[in-house]
C-alpha cells in the first residue's frame, strides 16, 4: 500500500512511502518514513489535486473553492 504525506503548510506532497498496513504506520510512522513529524506532516491513503486541511482532515477543494483561488 502506497500512502501519501502532505507538507501541512503548503499541502504538497512530500512522500510516498510503501507500507505495509494503515495501522502499523500509525502506530510508528517513523518506521515508513524517518522525517515524519504530527506536528508538519498529515497523511492520507488519497492522492488530493487541490487539497485543503479542515479541522485536521484533508479533503478536495471545492469547486468554488478553486474558482476564488484562481
Amino acid at each position: 500500500m502506497i500512502l501519501n504525506i502532505y507538507n501541512k503548510d503548503t499541502l504538497e506532497i512530500i512522500a510516498r512511502p510503501i507500507i505495509t498496513n494503515l495501522e502499523d504506520f500509525k502506530k510508528e510512522p517513523n518506521l515508513f518514513f524517518p522525517d515524519f513529524n504530527k506536528e508538519n506532516h498529515i497523511f492520507s491513503e488519497i492522492e488530493y489535486q487541490n487539497p485543503v486541511l479542515e479541522k485536521g482532515k484533508l479533503r478536495e477543494s471545492t469547486k468554488e473553492e478553486l474558482y476564488k483561488a484562481k
